[in-house]
């Protein structure tokens, strides 16, 4: 029986990062010292938010644009950490 290929065990903090970021954009960022990026995302977020109010589609892209990113940090972060 061949044993399969099992990498290490990833780090918590990567994983509180990257469901940090699927919970709120950037907060998983910042939680693992990436303020730059993390308050970026943050703001794309708020600002999505408040154009739904004005200009609805607008304000869903960029919320669906800030979450993409989030994910795309937050799978990053996991990989990183591991």
């Amino acid at each position: 029986m061949a044993d399969s290929p099992v990498g290490p065990p990833a780090n918590p903090r990567g994983i509180n990062g990257m469901v940090l970021n699927l919970i709120l954009p950037g907060l998983g960022s910042i939680y693992c010292g990436q303020s730059s990026t993390g308050t970026k995302q943050l703001a794309l977020f708020g600002a999505g938010v408040v154009m739904c109010f004005f200009f609805f589609f607008i304000g869903l892209f960029m919320i669906v644009g800030s979450w993409i990113w989030s994910a795309v940090v937050g799978l990053q972060l996991l990989s990183a950490s591991s």
